[in-house]
């Protein structure tokens, strides 16, 4: 909007797109608003990246429950829809060139010549980028790769979604850690410049606590592929085990401005900001994945902990009550039960949630000083000390965060707890 010819230029220039309005769905509405990136690097880069995306929104789009015409409306008529908002989008602006099997960036993916293969690894993308259905995810990369067994892209992010099995609580079988290793270094084995297994290699060593190798793979991924999710997703992490949330917190704002349903980047986000001292924003952003995914496990267990970081146990316990049934076994989500419990002060329900075999899922990643947390709520200090421990030999830096996080005051008057800290002290010199 504007006044004269000038002010409307300086807008479509400067100022953001103005709401879609309610009426437009959710997805096209995030498809859309990727299109109108100021930035050129933060629009779709192909156009079969916008097929892939308008794809996902239709698939939704015609799961839905519905009635009369619409019900009965054929694939053709389906397809003619998707085209029709493919057109628009692209005569909208959208600065694609080339062919689905050109390159993207300095060198980016290869992908399949077989288009089926192709079509199987655009949805298993596009949709674990908004809702978190492993099961799903990995099916359609088993048939790409079915498809196409030489297929680079489809096999390292499979190799990465096995890693995902332990990191989303799915499994505590260390095993998986080890096939996504295999299957990622199998990968680079054939092709060197494959961006997302480098990203997936950047995985492998934020478990592995090889920290500085860690930043390598995800800088590398992002000089073999600009325009891609995983390498920032990783990079992120590094800076956020460092204790510099405010680059942290800087790629994961430009990644949601890219696509605002990316749901890894925003609850990255919402992490970095608990930590930063910024509990109702991170609450807020956490619910924000929530309203597109009501049952997306970290969004639960991440919300549970910014309640609980707020004092606020009861808020705390009711957001693990939204835990669907099919996910109360889940590893992850049982050792934020054991968490609240801890801290509303129930130590035999916790000690009960913290039993051996979640123990065994949460000796890698994030979760490890969740359990340190968990001990000190329960006062239990040697073990909370232990796995802080743990954390910190893993490459986890994050001093100031250590001297900050209310669930671990039990601890802090440790001469132990000093002894942490300035061995990262010593490490950082």
């Amino acid at each position: 909007q504007g006044n004269t010819a000038f002010e409307v230029t300086s807008a479509i220039l400067r100022e953001p797109p103005p709401p879609l309005g309610e009426k437009v769905p959710l997805g096209l509405a995030g498809v859309i608003q990727h299109c109108l990136a100021k930035e050129p690097g933060g629009r779709y880069q192909r156009a079969g990246e916008v097929k892939a995306a308008l794809e996902a929104v239709e698939s939704m789009r015609f799961a839905l429950p519905v009635s009369g015409a619409a019900a009965a409306a054929p694939a053709a008529s389906r397809r003619r829809w998707l085209w029709w908002v493919a057109g628009g989008v692209a005569a909208a602006g959208v600065g694609v060139v080339g062919t689905w099997l050109g390159r993207r960036g300095p060198r980016g993916p290869r992908l399949s010549k077989n288009a089926e293969a192709n079509e199987y690894y655009r949805r298993a993308i596009v949709s674990m980028g908004q809702q978190l259905n492993l099961p799903r995810t990995r099916q359609m990369l088993e048939r790409a790769l079915e498809l196409d067994p030489r297929f680079a892209e489809a096999r390292a992010w499979y190799g990465f979604t096995s890693l995902l099995m332990v990191d989303s609580g799915a499994s505590n079988d260390s095993a998986w850690i080890y096939r996504a290793e295999q299957d990622i270094r199998a990968v680079l084995a054939e092709d060197p410049e494959c961006g997302r297994a480098h990203a997936g290699l950047a995985a492998v060593y934020y478990y592995q606590g090889r920290k500085e190798q860690l930043e390598q793979e995800a800088r590398r991924a992002m000089e073999l592929d600009p325009t891609d999710v995983d390498g920032p997703i990783w990079m992120g992490n590094y800076h956020e085990l460092n204790g510099e949330y405010a680059q942290a917190e800087a790629i994961m704002r430009k990644l949601l401005d890219r696509d605002p349903a990316f749901f890894p980047a925003r609850m990255n986000l919402g992490e970095y900001l608990r930590q930063e001292g910024r509990v109702a924003e991170a609450i807020r952003e956490q619910e924000k994945i929530l309203e597109q995914d009501p049952q997306n496990v970290y969004a639960l267990s991440y919300l549970a902990l910014a309640y609980l970081t707020a004092g606020e146990a009861a808020k705390a316990r009711e957001t693990l009550e939204r835990v669907g049934v099919e996910d109360r076994k889940n590893y992850r989500l049982r050792l934020m039960q054991a968490l609240v419990y801890a801290g509303d002060g129930k130590a035999a329900e916790a000690r009960r949630e913290l039993d051996a075999e979640v123990l065994k899922a949460s000796q890698y990643g994030s979760v490890v000083l969740t359990v340190a947390e968990c001990y000190a709520l329960l006062g239990d200090k040697a073990p909370a000390l232990d796995w802080l421990e743990r954390a910190v030999r893993a490459g986890d830096d994050r001093a100031g965060w250590f001297e900050r996080d209310p669930l671990l005051a039990a601890v802090r008057s440790e001469p132990r707890f000093r002894q942490i800290l300035e061995s990262i002290r010593n490490r950082k010199r």
